[in-house]
């Protein structure tokens, strides 16, 4: 008799383990799910090929816009009409942007909140032609 009293309880004790951990299975499914889904709506955000972009000649060429914004001027000029030398000097806005997305790899990574603002300290280094500082966290 206590045996089988010990014998319920155990398979008690059982089908309500299996029941928790199934539970926490379609937790982690619907939790998977809702990732992929954020990720996809990411990813679709990012890339639209027909939204407006700055014209090429001018700082900023290549950047997405959304129409409205005043155009920058095409060339930073000295008071004697020569280009600026620092200027000419400062990296594409695609290369900017291509290192900017690398830092972000990595940022999302660590999760690291300093991780972020140092690679957007390097995008803004890289616009204005600065040198770029190491991301470091």
């Amino acid at each position: 008799m206590i045996g089988s009293l010990l014998g319920r309880r155990i398979m008690q004790n059982d089908l309500k383990t299996r029941s928790a951990i199934d539970s926490m299975k379609v937790k982690i499914c619907l939790i998977k799910l809702r990732a992929a889904t954020i990720k996809r709506e990411f990813l679709l955000k990012e890339y639209n090929p027909n939204q407006p972009r700055l014209p090429a000649g001018q700082t900023g060429a290549g950047r997405w816009t959304d129409g409205n914004a005043p155009e920058p001027s095409s060339v930073r000029r000295k008071e004697d009409g020569q280009e600026d030398p620092l200027f000419a000097l400062a990296a594409s806005q695609e290369d900017c942007d291509e290192q900017y997305r690398r830092d972000l790899i990595v940022c999302k990574f660590t999760g690291l909140r300093a991780c972020y603002a140092q690679a957007m300290v390097r995008l803004v280094a890289c616009e204005r032609g600065h040198p770029i500082p190491p991301l470091n966290f």
